[in-house]
């Protein structure tokens, strides 16, 4: 079975909302599965970079050996047609002809509402009643027993995690994450991956906690039973990129999160965004749901800026793009502490596909007007 050839995987990228950098096969497959199934949303890209002393044929022609910028390329780079130029030190790079290591980077973001719906799916499976409390907690029951279920990583409210809560009915803890926290009380915690790779239905743990009973409590009962670092409402709140970010127009100016992304003095960058704004928002009045927004190539945008024919694409488009996608996710740390990916408000999607180009990120912005 497929679910528990990949136990580990799956618990490795339920656990986390991040990326890696060369994972291994058995990752890809299983980010793959989730992928199909709705459960999380991914990227897979390959990157260069720029100075790196183990590219031993093309070091000696690095132009600054600390430049540690990061280059993506498509896998079938083909140096008669394609450049890549890092945009710190201007260096023109031939990956190819030079060997330069690939790496290769898969991105996950967990679809939390599409998980709340499976979850649901097997309560209502398990042929027990259920109601929902508040988002991530529930109360089951059957035959006379209630049991509490309650999704760590969902769970927005801490009074459900207070002693004075947990000792009124037999509780499960379920997290998504790999590794089970310390707790004050001896309470069942099941992880999400032994739910979703059958080594438990929501039947059996159910049961296992009704027998289970409610834990011996201490004297403070409006004491929390997790570490106050594990239940965190800014890191509870929606950790995939749906509408996340908040993209602002106002006189020209582009803000994100109130926060100015892009310098009024860079004209050939505002020249570009204004473009994949417009079509942003011509798609979302259309209605179209994220993945059907449209992609603009670099042919696309050349005609929309107007360029002349003789005119430097690599210089006049692609580069303003690099740079805005670099000083975004710079500006936010600094300014927010923000830790996005360079993708999350000007998309990337690579030339290997049938549909390829650049758009305003669907799946990570909401306008604010």
């Amino acid at each position: 079975m497929v679910l528990k050839s990949f136990h580990e995987q799956i618990a490795d990228l339920l656990s986390s909302n991040s990326s890696w950098v060369n994972p291994s096969q058995n990752h890809i497959k299983a980010a793959r599965y989730l992928f199909d199934l709705g459960l999380i949303k991914m990227q897979e890209r390959y990157y260069i970079v720029c100075s790196r002393e183990e590219d031993h044929l093309d070091w000696p022609n690095v132009i600054d050996p600390s430049c540690s910028n990061e280059i993506f390329i498509d896998p079938d780079f083909d140096e008669a047609c394609d450049d890549a130029i890092c945009e710190n030190c201007s260096r023109h790079i031939l990956p190819n002809t030079y060997k330069k290591q690939r790496f290769h980077l898969l991105s996950i973001y967990l679809n939390i509402e599409k998980i709340i719906d499976w979850f649901e799916t097997k309560l209502n499976d398990s042929r027990l009643m259920w109601g929902k409390m508040e988002k991530g907690v529930y109360y089951t029951c059957d035959q006379g027993h209630i049991v509490n279920l309650i999704i760590l990583d969902f769970c927005t409210d801490a009074i459900f995690l207070t002693i004075d809560k947990l000792r009124v009915h037999p509780t499960v803890l379920i997290t998504l994450k790999k590794d089970i926290p310390n707790l004050l009380l001896s309470l069942y915690v099941v992880r999400m991956v032994e739910l979703f790779c059958q080594y438990k239905t929501v039947t059996e743990i159910f049961q296992e906690a009704a027998k289970k009973g409610v834990p011996e409590v201490v004297e403070n009962t409006s004491l929390q039973v997790l570490p106050a670092s594990y239940i965190s409402l800014k890191r509870v709140e929606p950790i995939v990129p749906i509408k996340l970010l908040e993209l602002q127009v106002v006189k020209g100016m582009v803000y994100v999160n109130s926060v100015e992304v892009i310098n009024k003095k860079a004209a050939s960058c505002l020249n570009i965004f204004r473009i994949l704004f417009k079509q942003f928002l011509h798609d979302c009045e259309k209605e179209l749901p994220p993945e059907k927004h449209t992609l603009l190539n670099i042919n696309q945008l050349e005609k929309l800026l107007g360029l002349s024919l003789e005119a430097d694409l690599e210089h006049q488009i692609r580069k303003p793009l690099n740079k805005m996608q670099k000083t975004i996710k710079a500006t936010l740390a600094e300014k927010l502490g923000l830790s996005i990916e360079r993708d999350d408000v000007i998309q990337t999607l690579g030339w290997q596909r049938s549909s390829h180009g650049y758009r305003i990120n669907p799946f990570t912005l909401t306008i604010k007007k």
